[in-house]
């Protein structure tokens, strides 16, 4: 390859952004004689240019005006691309990107910048302009520079003039600038030791320097190049032209591709023919996730809406997709994205107090066990899992009198209680130990979720997540009844506590209802006992002597009947019929309690 001024080489990775874009510094007014040299790779993997396509530089300027130039050098995985005057006019910074691209297939560089310094030394009025150069005229141009540096550097080689030999020295033949010539050295006196050889040397900016053979001090280097010539005068502006995309035909493979100019020569249109190709080695890799486009798509046409995108009737409207991936794109158009809700909050769930239920006041229970508790962690409608995890346990016992409760029962999710050995008294007295309900309460604390998803798959905007807390549950509790009774015997025994307990028990709490009493043949008593607090009997009918109403040959009397396990005494009414004579034959009677 050729020798080229290059000022910047440029790493270019397809599949590794920069932390920052690359920076080029040029002067203001540069033309065509500086290169940037880009290198192409592929996840660190040299990336040589293939065959057929062409490699161009997209810049736009901070004042909105456009740059689009091809390299004018391609070799292996490098691209020179000559920094142009029309790059160099505008002060700042501007980005740019560097496209390798063969008819519909294209990929681009990662951004970089270039930076424009000031130039403190005016050139001129040179206006900023969209530059779309040829690679021939890039050729073109660069070896004009080329020649014009040149052809100063052989003017200031000529204003020494030749010849001369060892000892002569350059002395001015007048006045006049650069008029010198070479001359052998006289003085007085006889003849003294040769004198230093003074050899001028001038480089290719113009700049004279001296050497010599005595090691004597050398004159300053002095500039002896002329001033450049004045400008010449400004032409006519020119017809502005102006060019246009018309047809786009894919032709068949292996013909040559075509460009037909359809319109003027100031209105260009060019219609284009590009054969249909072969795949190039890499393109099975590309997909829909990395084809970008590189510009917004205007939407226009006889319709309102297409997919999720939004116009008025036979308006048009831009559909901004530049730099997004055709994946990216169809999503937009046919995915409306919605965002998730919380369905279930955490929650507790599992946790029962063992055999808890109401039972006869004076039941003993030596102790209680309660369990296992399960925290749900809740749910959000599009997932994920929430994630959410319990992190602590408490268990209160819950009871009346309140003096019996307690905290901190136990730290995990299931257990047991004795009352500290004491057991519990479930009944309706004031007794130690004795409750008249038993319940526990888990306190359970849970960490944060994760953030929900929307329904694409992406996390929500704004964020949805179940908060840290903590959640609880309560068990069913242990309550207390007294039984009322009721039966026939053959014998008649004093009506106390031990007797009426004897009787058939209600298992369960005194309530309104209708009861069956079974009389056998040789029964001679049938009683009914109610705590004193409820209504008690308020109907008897015999159903075996023509359902007749007998209510009125009980007797009412108060007796003071235990609960369980000889549990205090409450007053208890209790209802009486004895016969005059036992009963012949068994009788059903039906009670009502009110």
């Amino acid at each position: 390859m050729e020798k080229y001024d290059v000022i910047r080489h440029i790493p270019c990775d397809f599949q590794s952004a920069p932390h920052s874009p690359e920076k080029i510094n040029v002067m203001q007014y540069d033309s065509n004689v500086r290169y940037m040299a880009v290198s192409f790779f592929d996840n660190r993997r040299i990336w040589p240019i293939p065959d057929g396509f062409s490699v161009n530089l997209r810049m736009e300027k901070s004042d909105g005006k456009v740059v689009l130039n091809p390299s004018s050098v391609l070799q292996g995985n490098l691209a020179l691309f000559q920094v142009t005057q029309q790059m160099c006019v505008v002060v700042g910074e501007h980005p740019f990107v560097v496209e390798v691209i063969d008819g519909e297939n294209a990929i681009y560089s990662f951004p970089c910048i270039l930076n424009v310094i000031e130039n403190p030394v005016s050139q001129g009025e040179i206006d900023s302009t969209d530059e779309f150069k040829t690679l021939d005229e890039l050729v073109k141009e660069a070896q004009e520079a080329a020649d014009s540096a040149a052809q100063s550097a052989e003017e200031a080689k000529n204003i020494v003039p030749p010849g001369g030999t060892a000892g002569q020295v350059l002395t001015k033949k007048s006045d006049a600038d650069r008029d010198m010539e070479w001359k052998d050295p006289t003085g007085g006196g006889g003849s003294g030791e040769n004198g230093a050889t003074f050899v001028p040397d001038v480089s290719e900016d113009g700049i004279i320097s001296w050497t010599n053979d005595k090691d004597l001090p050398n004159p300053e280097p002095v500039n002896i190049m002329g001033p450049s010539g004045k400008d010449g005068d400004k032409g006519d502006p020119g017809q502005a032209a102006t060019i246009q995309v018309g047809t786009v035909t894919t032709g068949k493979p292996g013909t040559p591709a075509e460009v037909t100019n359809s319109g003027t020569e100031n209105a260009a249109v060019f219609d284009f023919v590009i054969p249909k190709g072969d795949p190039g080695e890499g393109a099975e890799s590309l997909d829909a996730d990395n084809v970008i486009f590189s510009q917004d798509i205007t939407l226009a046409g006889n319709y309102t809406q297409f997919g999720n995108l939004t116009k008025s009737a036979n308006g048009t409207s831009v559909f901004a997709v530049k730099g997004k991936s055709v994946l990216e794109a169809f999503v937009e158009i046919l995915s409306k994205r919605l965002q998730p809700s919380i369905i279930a909050q955490p929650s507790v769930t599992g946790f029962a107090l063992s055999g808890a239920k109401a039972v006869e006041a004076g039941t003993t229970l030596a102790s209680v066990s309660f369990g296992t508790a399960r925290l749900n962690p809740g749910s959000y409608t599009y997932g994920p899992a929430t994630g959410v995890a319990a992190e602590s346990y408490q268990v209160d016992r819950v009871a009346v009198p309140s003096s019996m409760s307690q905290t901190g029962i136990s730290a995990s999710n299931s257990g047991t209680d004795d009352n500290g050995g004491a057991g519990f008294v479930i009944g309706d007295g004031g007794e130690a130990n004795t409750v008249s309900s038993l319940r526990y309460t888990v306190t359970v604390k849970h960490s944060a979720g994760v953030v929900a998803l929307d329904n694409l798959g992406d996390e929500s905007n704004p964020p949805v997540q179940i908060q840290a807390g903590s959640k609880s549950q309560n068990t069913s509790a242990y309550t207390s009844f007294r039984q009322y009774f009721y039966g026939a015997t053959t014998g008649k025994p004093p009506i106390n506590s031990d007797y009426i307990r004897s009787l058939t028990g209600s298992g369960k709490a005194y309530g309104a209802a209708t009861l069956t009493l079974n009389v056998p043949a040789g029964a001679v008593r049938v009683c009914i006992a109610c705590i004193g607090t409820a209504v008690g009997v308020t109907r008897v009918i015999n159903e075996t002597a023509l359902n007749a109403d007998v209510t009125s040959t009980f007797t009412k009397t108060s007796v003071d009947v235990a609960g369980a396990n000889g549990y205090h005494p409450l007053a208890y009414n209790v209802w009486t019929f004895e016969p005059a004579l036992p009963y012949e034959n068994p009788a059903t009677l039906k009670v009502t309690l009110g």
